[in-house]
């Protein structure tokens, strides 16, 4: 079983439309982070329409020393999956906005007018549409469907982690979902099950089902439930934390010091890693 480093990389963002930085700057920002001893990657079935599992099992699928954790509940449609053939082709074409100062054109139908002179729009509209193709199921056939296609397009056997992606507080206490997770870690599928939430219900909810070993949530969350008795239940029986959102942002999207922020968020009980989404190798030089 592979330790989860203190330091991980969140993987939101890798193989998205929204993620400009060309593909092999995102590969060499990875590589780096392994090599300097980060083994913690985190994504999902849904990050970039699975592209983001698909350059991850590209990069490491054959490495047992990485841990790699990915989550389920959230699916596309048919439609939507149709993306990652064609988003390539896109991308070139929404990063231009980066160089133009167009101002936003109306919305029609709640979706902002596309025209090849505003590409920003354009970037608008993908993501609003994409989200209208996502749906929840985490009935335990989809989640175990679920994770058996994670597996392929990260080209393991098993991964660290497998985590449902903010389900409702219903979904955690679900018996059929809790045995089909069992199942799920006892078959050697996953080291760890558990939850990405978000809120103080969740972690109320978790804490009364033992067979969650892993959680991610904010670190605003973690700050603000680490007295409670629900949350020091989670600790004592030794359930891991991973924690997001760990750099404050103020003013004009400025990070104010990253690695006290990070400090902090270590220093909270229970917590084992700290996720920080990179994209580009100079994002790691203030991290490691």
């Amino acid at each position: 079983m592979v330790s989860f480093s203190s330091f991980g990389i969140g993987c939101g963002r890798l193989g998205s439309l929204s993620n400009d930085t060309p593909l092999k700057v995102v590969r060499q920002a990875l590589e780096d982070a392994a090599n300097r001893g980060i083994t913690t990657f985190d994504t999902s079935n849904i990050y970039g329409q699975g592209d983001s599992e698909r350059i991850l099992g590209r990069l490491f699928g054959a490495r047992d020393d990485i841990a790699i954790v990915t989550k389920a509940g959230r699916t596309f449609s048919k439609k939507a999956l149709l993306l990652p053939s064609v988003k390539w082709a896109l991308k070139p074409l929404i990063a231009v906005r980066k160089s133009m100062n167009s101002k936003r054109t109306p919305l029609s139908n709640g979706v902002p007018a596309l025209t090849a002179t505003n590409p920003k729009p354009m970037a608008d509209a993908l993501t609003i549409m994409r989200a209208r193709q996502v749906s929840y199921d985490f009935s335990p056939d989809a989640l175990e469907r679920s994770l058996s296609a994670s597996l392929k397009r990260l080209k393991r056997k098993s991964v660290a982690g497998f985590l449902l992606h903010d389900p409702a507080t219903s979904v955690i206490e679900d018996t059929g979902v809790v045995a089909r997770l069992t199942e799920i870690k006892r078959s050697g599928l996953a080291d760890h099950i558990g939850i990405s939430l978000n809120s103080i219900e969740d972690i109320e909810a978790v804490a009364r089902i033992s067979a969650y070993d892993l959680i991610q949530a904010p670190v605003s969350l973690i700050e603000q439930v680490k007295d409670s008795s629900a949350y020091r239940e989670i600790v004592a029986r030794g359930t891991l934390v991973h924690v997001r959102q760990a750099l404050r942002r103020e003013g004009a999207d400025i990070v104010f010091d990253i690695k006290a922020a990070i400090a902090d968020a270590l220093s909270l009980p229970g917590v084992k890693t700290v996720l920080v989404g990179v994209s580009k190798p100079d994002h790691l030089k203030p991290l490691i």
